[in-house]
């Protein structure tokens, strides 16, 4: 009968050994990755005293879960519609997290075709702004437009998907309770 119920005991905490490594194993699954396309939201402001001074700011978030993208290269350009005025690109700088800012003086009145590009993730926004004259009584508020995010897929895997501390300890503590109960079997099995 001592055979029967130690063959039980080593049955049962190889069953508990089983699960905990189960368990284990199901918190260690990382999160799903951000996707590698995002969307901008796009605001113009121009500058009370000089319409051709303009503050720009856009929001940048992935597609597949709407957080804002941190970290990311944003670049603003603009060209004059119709004519060769336009400035040089312009690294636009994160200002909050997934929102980034520039500030910009075009080289007069008119319609500029500006576009909003990123990497990391890959977006596009392409929109018309009109420069008013100094001095004219039209004004222009803050315009705030969606964008729809381009798909370049290139076919690389830009997977930046990391594993959080929580489940590294998570795993790390059922590993040691795991490797604990394993020597705990083994004295009693010894000791029995």
């Amino acid at each position: 009968m001592m055979r029967t119920r130690a063959t039980n005991k080593w049955l049962r905490v190889r069953i508990i050994l089983g699960l905990v490594v189960a368990v284990a194993l199901l918190v260690a699954v990382p999160a799903r990755a951000h996707d590698e396309t995002g969307t901008f939201a796009f605001e113009a402001t121009p500058d009370a005293s000089d319409p051709a001074t303009v503050d720009f700011r856009a929001r940048l978030t992935y597609d597949n879960d709407g957080h804002p993208a941190e970290g990311a290269t944003v670049v603003l350009q603009a060209a004059g519609n119709g004519s060769n005025a336009s400035f040089a690109p312009v690294t636009m700088t994160e200002v909050d997290p997934g929102e980034y800012e520039a500030t910009t003086t075009f080289p007069g009145p008119g319609t500029y075709d500006v576009s909003i590009s990123g990497q990391n993730p890959i977006a596009t926004y392409t929109t018309s702004y009109t420069v008013e004259a100094q001095g004219t009584t039209t004004t222009t508020g803050p315009t705030t437009t969606t964008a729809t995010s381009s798909n370049d897929d290139d076919g690389e895997d830009d997977d930046d998907s990391t594993i959080p501390w929580a489940v590294v300890i998570v795993v790390a503590l059922v590993a040691a309770a795991v490797a604990g109960a394993i020597v705990l079997a083994m004295r009693r099995r010894r000791t029995g």
